[in-house]
């Protein structure tokens, strides 16, 4: 029994030791939920291309820190009232995010602020994949070369801003925007602030609702920029 219990031992002890990153797996259900995570290091998980982190509930916090290139993160969130502080400092990461619906919670007043710096990062952010939301105000401030910022919101008065800077960057960052709202009864229209600082980028902005209320305020500062918007109802 000694010699058995000794093995066990070992094999665990040289699987930490043989891990050089930190996976984290969440499956929460229930209300009033506040989560902070933070990690450091290169390789770190929050969920997986094949499992989610996935948080049922309404009234939700959850911030995330993480510092360090090659991090992945995918959560799925379905409930109302939903503020969530995103910070990323690194290269090469990956985020996925679902703001969804669940037993008639539409993922209604979010709140989401991204912050990143460093390169070749990817953030794909989704409110209201499931059904339409109402209250979002997002934030993304993007400091870095390579950054691809995709986001598609499905609701009624969605309120983003946006800051991207690549200054002194060779490429540029890449920012693709749907915000629809069609036929949603009392949508008063999307509202899209844009900053881009820096030359080479790629902004494509496609903003529809049910009423002519959509607007774009953009500001751009730098050479050999690709833009396209597209505004209708």
């Amino acid at each position: 029994m000694k010699k058995t219990l000794f093995g066990l031992v070992f094999l665990i002890s040289s699987i930490t030791v043989a891990s050089f990153a930190n996976e984290l797996y969440v499956d929460q259900i229930g209300n009033g939920l506040d989560l902070t995570i933070t990690q450091t290091g290169n390789g770190n998980a929050i969920g997986s291309n094949t499992q989610s982190v996935e948080l049922t509930g309404n009234n939700m916090t959850f911030a995330i820190t993480q510092s360090g290139d090659n991090n992945i993160i995918s959560a799925i969130i379905s409930g109302n009232t939903y503020t969530g502080t995103w910070v990323f400092n690194g290269n090469d990461n990956t985020v996925d995010l679902t703001c969804g619906a669940t037993n008639g919670a539409n993922c209604e007043n979010v709140t989401i602020d991204i912050t990143t710096n460093g390169d070749s990062n990817t953030f794909n952010v989704y409110i209201g994949e499931e059904a339409d939301s109402q209250g979002l105000a997002a934030t993304f401030i993007v400091d870095g070369d390579n950054n691809v910022v995709n986001t598609t919101v499905n609701g009624s008065n969605a309120t983003l801003t946006v800051s991207i800077d690549s200054t002194g960057k060779a490429s540029g960052n890449t920012l693709t925007m749907t915000v629809t709202g069609d036929g949603l009864a009392g949508n008063t229209g999307h509202s899209v602030n844009l900053d881009h600082t820096g030359g080479a980028g790629t902004i494509t902005i496609d903003q529809s609702g049910a009423t002519e209320n959509n607007k774009i305020d953009m500001t751009s500062s730098g050479d050999n920029a690709n833009v396209s918007i597209t505004q209708a109802n």
